[in-house]
């Protein structure tokens, strides 16, 4: 009865050893799978997240194109073309800033204004900011002729990213002012509210 008992429980020892391996092996097998899995699993959700964060971005840029298309139908090509420092006292120029101003909030623009060249630096015109920070005419703006040259030579230029500044969200549209001959007498500048993308993409 002894001996049959050790057997047994020699038995028992060899079957629990066996259990043991064949699942040490199948954790072996499964644990890389897993793993494989949970870095798929994340590598698609990110790939699905920037093609989101992409196409947000894009319709973005999109709404900024059109907002500026729509604005530049509210300048006068004249004032812009005749504009010199000290006008911003005329009454041309006030109901001109007053209407970009109004067209401005409604499709979502958080600066607009126009600029012009003298081949060299580059001017602001007519400014829908009327608050103290607003530009007169003829102070020089942040970006040189070089960047805007082919603005100048009138093609439009819409920036294919959200531009995080201190002014907030920006997407900027540069479109170009054109008079009944076809030359470019100076460009609409619309600075295009992009924090609504932003929120969407959160």
């Amino acid at each position: 009865m002894t001996e049959e008992l050790e057997q047994n429980e020699i038995k028992k020892q060899i079957t629990g050893k066996e259990k043991v391996r064949k699942l040490s092996v199948k954790i072996k097998i499964l644990f890389p799978a897993v793993i494989l899995m949970i870095v798929l699993a994340v590598a698609i959700g990110l790939a699905a997240y920037k093609g989101i964060s992409n196409g947000m971005v894009a319709m973005g840029v999109s709404q900024a194109e059109v907002a500026a298309k729509i604005l530049i139908d509210s300048v006068d090509v004249e004032l812009v073309k005749n504009l010199k420092p000290g006008d911003e006292s005329t009454d041309a120029y006030k109901a001109q800033q007053a209407l970009l101003g109004k067209q401005q909030d409604k499709y979502n623009v958080k600066y607009v204004y126009t600029l012009y060249t003298d081949g060299k630096n580059v001017y602001y015109g007519i400014d829908a900011d009327t608050s103290s920070d607003g530009a007169a005419i003829g102070d020089e703006f942040e970006y040189g002729y070089e960047d805007l040259e082919t603005v100048f030579e009138g093609e439009e230029f819409v920036q294919d990213f959200i531009d995080e500044t201190e002014l907030g969200q920006l997407i900027t549209a540069y479109i170009p002012i054109i008079d009944e001959t076809g030359n470019v007498v100076g460009v609409l500048a619309c600075d295009y509210d992009a924090q609504g993308v932003i929120e969407q993409q959160q």
